[in-house]
């Protein structure tokens, strides 16, 4: 009777460790895909951004205008909102988008858009230097920790998400 008790005690044991065992490889799979897909979502949204900035290249406005048509449509990856400009009701909004669009700042201002240093920055490149590209890249985005960089073997690559778009201005012969 007692060997039969010590042997369910220990069996019970082991089963908890299994089911402490399993318990985190699911943790470790769910955070880590959490985080693969922020980072798709983020990749996404530059690919976006990139279109937007491709489509302002071909219709021929200024490089100012291109990085803030970028920007436009990145808000979303952009950091958070400090001015909570996301909460505004939806005419509001875009009468702040309309007014950044045509004059200047008008209160639109996200973390990520003019960084410094190692903080993370939403980068536009422009097809102006003759490459045919517009390309959009958030650097330095805090998606991947650096755990997972180490487990993933990533630490040293720059890995961070971008868009490009090949663009062709349309811009040059419309008057001809």
């Amino acid at each position: 009777m007692k060997n039969n008790r010590r042997k369910i005690k220990k069996q019970s044991g082991v089963s908890m460790l299994e089911s402490l065992i399993a318990l985190m490889m699911m943790c470790l799979i769910f955070f880590g895909s959490l985080q693969l897909f922020q980072w798709a979502l983020a990749k996404l949204f530059c690919n976006y951004s990139a279109f937007y900035a491709g489509k302002a290249y071909s219709l021929g406005y200024s490089v100012r205008t291109i990085n803030k048509a970028a920007r436009i449509a990145a808000i979303p990856i952009s950091g958070p909102d400090d001015d909570d400009l996301l909460k505004l009701d939806k005419k509001t909004l875009e009468t702040r988008l309309r007014t950044y669009m045509a004059s200047g700042n008008a209160g639109v201002k996200f973390p990520y858009w003019d960084a410094v240093g190692n903080d993370p920055d939403l980068e536009v490149g422009h097809p102006v230097d003759g490459s045919g590209f517009v390309e959009v890249s958030l650097r330095n985005a805090p998606y991947f920790s650096d755990g997972l960089k180490r487990f993933l073997n990533i630490g040293g690559r720059a890995v961070h998400p971008k868009g490009r778009l090949k663009v062709i201005s349309h811009s040059d012969g419309w008057a001809e």
